[in-house]
């Protein structure tokens, strides 16, 4: 992840670093509330259903844990979602060709509009058009 913060070099213990990710996911505030989960979710719905591409749990509550921290750190809800969307879900549709991808990659484009507004999942979109690109 890169960030324009800059700042010298400190030293931190693991029980401390992960003492401050487990206060970042305390924080309501910082979690996703529940607006946030069913905007996600229709995204990861449309991916189940249209890319036939199954996801469990447990990436679910790796995002759970990782939107706060992202958060705590400076970024967004939305910042966050896009990086775990584009790298643990989106990734999954790497060397599909079958004829009908292309149509759906389109068709979530326009969902992840809709849902969020134009350029918020940059990284996604991203991925989308340099995957359309390939399909034409």
């Amino acid at each position: 992840i890169e960030s324009d913060y800059s700042s010298d070099p400190i030293e931190i213990s693991a029980n401390d670093m992960l003492a401050l990710f487990e206060e970042a996911q305390a924080d309501e505030d910082l979690c996703l509330n529940k607006d946030d989960l069913n905007k996600f979710i229709k995204l990861c719905d449309y991916v189940k259903e249209a890319f036939d591409i199954n996801f469990g749990n447990r990436i679910m509550v790796q995002i759970e844990n990782f939107v706060p921290v992202y958060v705590a750190l400076g970024g967004t809800k939305e910042e966050a979602l896009d990086y775990m969307f584009a790298r643990k879900i989106f990734r999954k549709l790497n060397g599909m060709f079958e004829d009908y991808i292309k149509d759906n990659l389109v068709a979530l484009q326009k969902l992840i509009h809709s849902v969020y507004g134009k350029g918020v999942f940059k990284e996604t979109e991203h991925l989308i058009e340099k995957n359309i690109k390939r399909l034409v």
